[in-house]
């Protein structure tokens, strides 16, 4: 297999991952062509986004995958998944049909670890049981590179079928039955909300809650480049059925919002925002909801990503794990920060064992 690099602007990409996902070569709303597409046209969150292309000789193109390798102090480079950043992608593997995942995923992880050059990889999301980590796994080791161990990011999710299924419902129309009585005695109730037209000016309300709410604690919503991606990004998954707003109302407004994604039999929980005084638990109200929805539409499962919010606890009725997978070159550069690290590691060892034994006296 030959593999080319493409920018994420390149004319020939769209036709090429328009045919692998029609084909079933993606496996996960993040890496859609919507939204990579959407993510095109900002430069200031692209301009480092670079597509690894795999081919076979004389044939169509068998797999992609996008990487972003940026610069960081002192000139290191550091490779990473495209869109792992500000974005928060889960589950990531190539995009390739099942058949040449494994072969495509080979593909990536061989140009990555001995033709790409870069100081450090840290590559997060990935799905755990994927054919790239696998194949990453195999590459990033010595004596090629210095591999860190991997680490497991547990996801949850709320399973929406099977024995589980029937307890788990009743379970969410109890949490969200205050709330919704609340809002429908205010003139309103709960809807779904997929019509292209409209889930833009909804997704623009849900970030005006969001940061409302968490003001500097939050990143994804921060800029207005952030702000266009994923108006453009929601419109556009919408338009293929990949995407959609939950939406609790007042006669006379929204008071909680749910950022929803969509991918055969699996919905994910991207984002929500809420008015705190917008009566009983209008946040849990709406992602409640729109997990029934889910339900009742015959999903499996409403994965909540990843992120360590203490609610997620409360709901999530088990995992499907990603993988962070990270290594540095022998590199100057990769060295020098390597030795940095250490120093500093060993120098918080010698000071927590100093303090210790001045307590000690």
């Amino acid at each position: 297999m030959s593999v080319a690099v493409l920018r994420l602007c390149a004319p020939e990409l769209a036709p090429m991952w328009r045919r692998l996902q029609a084909a079933g070569g993606v496996s996960t709303p993040f890496l859609a062509w919507e939204w990579f597409s959407a993510l095109a046209e900002q430069p200031e969150l692209s301009r480092s986004v670079r597509v690894v292309a795999v081919r076979r000789p004389g044939e169509p193109e068998a797999g992609l995958f996008p990487l972003e390798l940026v610069r960081g102090p002192r000139g290191r480079r550091t490779v990473r998944c495209a869109g792992t950043d500000k974005l928060g992608a889960d589950h990531l593997d190539v995009v390739a049909l099942p058949a040449d995942r494994g072969a495509v995923a080979a593909a990536v992880a061989r140009y990555l670890a001995r033709s790409l050059r870069w100081d450090a990889a840290d590559l997060e999301g990935l799905a755990a049981d994927g054919a790239l980590a696998r194949a990453l796994r195999d590459e990033l080791r010595l004596p090629r590179c210095l591999p860190h161990r991997s680490e497991v990011e547990s996801v949850p999710v709320v399973a929406l079928r099977g024995e589980e299924a029937d307890a788990v419902r009743a379970r969410l129309r109890r949490r969200c039955a205050r709330g919704l009585k609340s809002a429908q005695r205010a003139g309103g109730g709960f809807s779904v909300v997929d019509d292209p037209d409209q889930v833009g000016a909804l997704v623009e309300s849900l970030m005006d809650m969001h940061n409302a709410r968490f003001q500097c604690e939050s990143v994804v919503f921060s800029t207005p480049a952030l702000r266009t991606f994923h108006v453009t990004a929601v419109t556009r998954l919408a338009a293929a059925g990949m995407a959609r707003v939950c939406r609790l109302s007042t006669a006379t407004d929204d008071i909680a919002l749910e950022y929803v994604l969509m991918m055969g039999d699996r919905a994910y929980s991207y984002q929500s925002g809420f008015r705190p005084d917008g009566g009983h638990s209008p946040g849990r109200t709406v992602m409640c909801q729109a997990m029934l929805v889910a339900a009742e539409e015959g999903r499996a499962e409403y994965d909540l990503l990843r992120g360590d919010e203490s609610y997620k606890a409360e709901y999530a009725t088990g995992n499907r794990p990603d993988v962070r997978i990270r290594a540095l070159q022998p590199t100057v550069r990769a060295v020098a920060w390597g030795t940095i690290l250490l120093l500093r590691r060993v120098a918080r060892v010698a000071r927590r064992r100093w303090g210790a034994g001045d307590g000690g006296h």
